[in-house]
């Protein structure tokens, strides 16, 4: 499987000619979005489908979510398309998407089944705090919602402050651990950077079994 890298920042670039622009997302591909997207397909799961909600990227607009899709309650009413890494590529493509937004987790091959199909995707795979924000500015740039995903961002970091903030004094610091799978086992490292905003301790995983 190929090794995604995630991008310090999503870059854009507007094309004066077409009105397209080229973003470069957390693979490090530089992808060309001619239009406005009017047909969005989530394929990241419930992360990349809330982001895309909470830039206000509803109504018709979203035409294809995974199972595990089920908020904001609209997502609920959706086209399902299959599971994070069973994606069922006819589902995609009858919904006729103009872009799709994809993670690591959706694997490379599946990604480039979909763009041998004509199809424009971009890839996320946020590690941190940091990534995730970049993340929605990415989304935002890609669907021109950047004012949406500015206010979205600076929305987050006032909430990472106060919960700062508020720790700041704690005399206690938990050990927590986010499990995601449990053969093998597994855990989120975005959750993780979540957790240590909060100032608890994340042991380290076991091995394998």
């Amino acid at each position: 499987m190929t090794t995604a890298t995630v991008a310090p920042s999503a870059d854009v670039t507007a094309v004066p000619d077409t009105g397209g622009r080229t973003v470069t997302d957390d693979f490090g591909r530089e992808v060309y979005i001619p239009a406005e997207p009017q047909r969005i397909v989530s394929l990241g799961g419930p992360a990349n489908t809330e982001i895309l909600y909470a830039l206000g990227l509803g109504g018709d607009k979203i035409v294809g979510v995974t199972d595990y899709c089920n908020y904001p309650e609209e997502a609920l009413a959706v086209e399902k398309v299959g599971g994070y890494s069973s994606v069922n590529i006819e589902k995609v493509l009858q919904a006729k998407p103009d872009l799709v937004v994809a993670a690591y987790g959706n694997t490379a091959e599946v990604i480039d089944h979909l763009e041998n199909m004509g199809i424009t995707v971009i890839a996320l795979n946020p590690t941190s705090i940091g990534d995730v924000k970049n993340n929605v500015r990415l989304v935002g740039e890609a669907t021109w919602t950047d004012a949406e995903a500015t206010a979205v961002v600076n929305d987050m970091q006032s909430r990472i402050d106060a919960v700062k903030e508020a720790v700041a004094c704690a005399n206690t610091t938990p050990s927590v651990v986010h499990m995601v799978w449990n053969d093998p086992y597994g855990s989120a490292a975005a959750v993780h950077s979540r957790t240590r905003c909060l100032r608890w301790q994340v042991p380290p995983m076991p091995s394998p079994r």
